[in-house]
């Protein structure tokens, strides 16, 4: 055996997607490539001879530890790194590699960092031994098999590349649900292991069973001796906690954090779960300080955790710690602030959309049209376009007296979501204010097509009976509005204001009354409703509503001076 060689020793089965990267990111690094397949029935094989591998075959016995043990008596290097078919080595440090198996004499394995790639773009850190010396090594355990190494090992950064979690969620799916079974079976036989007890939770988690992950994660939190291994102890409570948030029960998730605080002050993943229980709880102020602290460990870290068994699953999230602190700003109406620390969430992530639609809604509340404006063409110009965006951006441009442009992007958020009735509503309203009749009519009927008790589009359509005279239609439109149930009741005065406009002093009756079923102490509707009743010639009800107008204000002109000439003329 070869001093400092080095053998890239793998299990595959099926990788057809993932191999010809990862041994393309080894070529002219290793001395060797040791591949065992446990019956590929795609390309694996032909791609591992591609590259030159020394290719085994072996039947799977539902243990990853007994495939990489099985693999290892192949191997003749000195030296061993592990890789999955979906992971690759960043070839930019192959000098540091093999700068420090040149100096290896005094220890036996090398903890790297390995960068997870999930989806939305997040990535995750954390250390492990992935490489080490043949003749000091074993694996142990079914699924998520711990590499056994006796000896020193040191801290490099060499860095691995990992994309098997960024799959599509049937993928992932299928990969979380083969995951808990095989965890299932090794905690039969280690129902005490920390290593598994936190893998189970971190898997039901993964696959969005948090009641189950906080069962389970308070359940190993209290088996003895669980803080001496530190590592898995934070890890337990990072994801325990994650799943009381994600369950709507951050108070719990709070007191967990603080637990683990104690014992390692600087955990971003802890400091990050503290800033979003605090916001969960709408402490602003303290969500705001905790995220601080989550940039001010991070810089003096660089994400590296207490314990090298520690995966960091914020170690990427730097854009979305500065969006929280801005959106906390802006619920504290601190929109300096907010306003800053959503620019810099863009500059370092410019895919956080949610980031773009938080600043614009910033200048929104400031009525800073223009500004807004501008935030939202940037976040186009970033492909962030989505039906939300367009409408907003539609109702700006309104704002600022560009019809054309409101138009323009109301149609794109249309295109985008035909399904809103909103947006559906407002696209016939702005048609019906250029006076494009056939248009607004098209966008409101499609509108009280999806949602038949929109009151906008129902108000709006009625307006354009009124327009064309057809009053039957009116009649019945009006009936239909007061069958009703809106969460704004103001709707019937304003409508009974429509009828009462266009003579339709019955139905503006009809809606008034309605109104005032659940606000009686509004004089201006009770003038309104008794204005009614006196063009229709019934004078006694009409006295009836000027005279409660006046109870509920004296002084309110309107009624005085109706009750005075109602009382001339029936006298």
């Amino acid at each position: 055996m070869n001093k400092h060689t080095l053998a890239l020793c793998m299990i595959v089965k099926n990788e057809e997607a993932f191999l010809d990267q990862c041994l393309e990111s080894v070529k002219g690094i290793v001395d060797e490539i040791v591949i065992v397949d446990t019956g590929s029935t795609d390309r694996t094989v032909e791609i591992a001879e591609k590259h030159h591998a020394k290719i085994y075959h072996h039947a799977w016995q539902n243990s990853f530890s007994e495939a990489r043990n099985y693999a290892l008596q192949f191997v003749t290097s000195e030296w061993v790194l592990q890789l999955d078919a979906d992971e690759v080595l960043e070839r930019e440090d192959a000098a540091l590699l093999k700068k420090t198996l040149a100096v290896s004499d005094n220890f036996t394995s090398i903890c790297v960092p390995i960068l997870n790639y999930l989806p939305d773009g997040v990535v995750s850190k954390f250390y492990y031994r992935r490489f080490y010396k043949k003749e000091f090594a074993h694996y142990e355990g079914r699924v998520h098999n711990q590499i056994v190494v006796s000896g020193e090992a040191v801290i490099k950064e060499i860095r691995l590349y990992h994309f098997g979690y960024d799959l599509s969620p049937e993928k992932m799916a299928a990969k979380h649900k083969r995951t808990l079974g095989l965890i299932l079976k090794q905690l039969e036989d280690e129902p005490n292991s920390i290593f598994y007890r936190f893998n189970l939770v971190r898997t039901l988690r993964n696959m969005g069973d948090y009641d189950q992950a906080i069962k389970e994660g308070l359940a190993a939190l209290a088996l003895p001796n669980v803080q001496d291994r530190v590592g898995y102890y934070l890890m337990l409570i990072n994801d325990t906690s994650q799943s009381m948030l994600l369950s709507n029960r951050p108070s719990e998730a709070l007191e967990l954090c603080k637990l683990a605080l104690e014992k390692d002050p600087l955990n971003i993943d802890i400091l990050f779960g503290m800033g979003g229980s605090y916001v969960a709880l709408e402490n602003y102020e303290q969500a705001i300080d905790y995220y601080k602290k989550w940039v001010q460990a991070k810089k003096q870290t660089n994400g590296m955790p207490v314990d090298v068994a520690i995966s960091i699953d914020t170690w990427s999230m730097d854009g979305l710690v500065y969006e929280n602190m801005g959106r906390c700003y802006r619920f504290l109406k601190d929109y300096d602030n907010a306003i800053k620390n959503l620019y810099t969430s863009i500059e370092l992530e410019p895919a956080r959309k949610e980031a773009f639609k938080a600043l614009a809604l910033c200048f929104i509340e400031t009525q800073k049209w223009t500004e807004a404006i501008d935030v939202l063409e940037k976040a186009i110009s970033n492909n962030h376009g989505d039906s939300f965006l367009y409408y907003k951006l539609g109702m700006l441009y309104q704002k600022v007296g560009n019809i054309q442009k409101t138009l323009e992007n109301l149609e794109h958020s249309v295109s985008l979501d035909d399904k809103n009735s909103d947006v559906l509503s407002t696209l016939g309203q702005i048609y019906l204010l250029v006076k494009n009749v056939e248009k607004a009519r098209f966008y409101l009927q499609k509108s009280l097509g999806i949602n038949g008790e929109h009151i906008g589009a129902r108000i709006t359509l009625l307006q354009l009976s009124l327009a064309a005279k057809e009053m039957e239609s009116v009649k019945k439109q009006v009936d239909e509005i007061l069958a009703l149930s809106p969460q704004d009741v103001n709707i019937f005065s304003e409508l009974g204001e429509i009828c009462s406009t266009n003579g339709l002093y019955k139905s503006g009756i009809k809606a008034f009354e309605k109104y005032l079923q659940y606000k009686s102490d509004n004089e201006k509707v009770w003038h309104n409703l008794a204005s009614c009743y006196a063009q229709t010639g019934n004078f006694d009800s009409a006295r009836i509503g000027y005279q409660t107008a006046l109870k509920i204000n004296p002084m309110y002109a309107p009624s005085k001076a109706s009750l005075q000439y109602l009382e001339q003329i029936t006298a």
